[in-house]
């Protein structure tokens, strides 16, 4: 029977304090004498030297330049170096997969604390590391022992970074889809349990957004972050990204591999979610997404993110080699079929405008 290892602790507080105090707590039941903090050079910086102040001097403080192969290495390097045995890693997206994957290499646990939620990489044992030739790959990590969430920062983060999350979160259904139709042509095993979680956080935060909901309030952020951990623990469940991560990714896969990405992970994940609904077959499901997208000034389609007509074909030509072996909606459909949903992925019977 296989492991399943989730985090151990899991906490959303709302002062810098109370956000040292959980890290102590957590370092202290991880018995974690010598913990390395990582954090981002820009905002991040600020909450991990206070968090180094609240640990004391057996704590140094690392910045991660980028989520790179070779900061990664040289980050590796530090905490052996300094004799570490933990990671805290306080920051976004880089900072947090950073943290997981130099665990992983070092056999350590982490501690995460995030201060944006702009995709659900918080609660998972998946790390995105650009490798030697800079492109993106998804790679095994160590999940996070703790989560020490501060709200306060969260909400206080670029609201664009909290649009990427939602589209990160909401991709969910088009990717529990593609599992699902994998089973039925026999190329993956379909989990109830994992799926169940993905889908009931994605149609949470979903709800909310079509009663009108305020991205910037903090019950909604709350439930975001909620949803994004949960999407997160579904993978860990799983054992696979299968639950959060479809064809909607390997299209946000092939934006980066060829063009270096051209937007937030979670913005190119968005563009391409509407698409894969309407070629799934799930237009209800498509026509909230959509709605809620429009409202929000989300892209819906590639053109949205400034892609040209030759630039899609590509997209299109490309996506299904990202991850060999994933079966998505992308082996079904045919390439005319990909590009003129995600050229204009809106039914001639819906609405123009929401």
């Amino acid at each position: 029977m296989r492991t399943i290892e989730v985090s151990r602790i899991l906490k959303v507080v709302e002062t810098t304090a109370d956000a040292g105090r959980q890290i102590a707590e957590a370092l202290a039941v991880l018995a974690v004498r010598r913990p390395a903090v990582f954090c981002g050079p820009g905002r991040t910086r600020e909450l991990a030297e206070q968090i180094v102040g609240m640990l004391g001097a057996a704590a140094p403080l690392l910045v991660v330049r980028e989520a790179s192969a070779r900061e990664s290495e040289r980050l590796e390097d530090e905490v052996t170096r300094l004799e570490s045995d933990a990671i805290v890693a306080v920051g976004g997206g880089s900072v947090l997969d950073t943290g997981k994957f130099v665990a992983a290499r070092l056999g350590m646990a982490v501690v995460a604390v995030p201060t944006q939620i702009s995709h659900d990489g918080i609660v998972s044992p998946v790390a995105v590391i650009r490798d030697g030739d800079n492109r993106k790959r998804s790679l095994a990590a160590t999940m996070p022992a703790a989560v020490i969430a501060p709200l306060h920062w969260i909400q206080d983060a670029p609201t664009p970074m909290l649009l990427a999350g939602i589209g990160d979160l909401l991709s969910n259904f088009s990717a529990i889809e593609d599992w699902r139709l994998a089973q039925d042509h026999q190329r993956d095993r379909f989990d109830d349990f994992s799926a169940f979680l993905a889908r009931h956080a994605a149609r949470s935060v979903l709800r909310s957004l079509l009663q009108g909901a305020s991205v910037r309030s903090r019950d909604f952020v709350l439930e975001l972050l909620e949803g994004l951990m949960l999407s997160g623990l579904a993978m860990a469940i799983a054992g696979t990204s299968r639950p959060c991560s479809g064809s909607e990714h390997l299209i946000s896969h092939a934006l980066d591999y060829l063009y270096g990405g051209v937007a937030a992970h979670g913005l190119q994940v968005a563009a391409a979610t509407v698409p894969m609904l309407v070629l799934q077959g799930q237009d209800g499901l498509a026509r909230d997404v959509f709605r809620v997208y429009r409202a929000l000034n989300m892209p819906t389609s590639l053109p949205d993110l400034g892609l040209t007509r030759d630039q899609i074909v590509e997209v299109v030509r490309q996506a299904p080699r990202m991850r060999p072996g994933r079966f998505t909606i992308l082996d079904v459909a045919t390439p005319s079929q990909v590009e003129r949903v995600l050229k204009a992925p809106v039914p001639s019977c819906w609405p123009a405008t929401p």
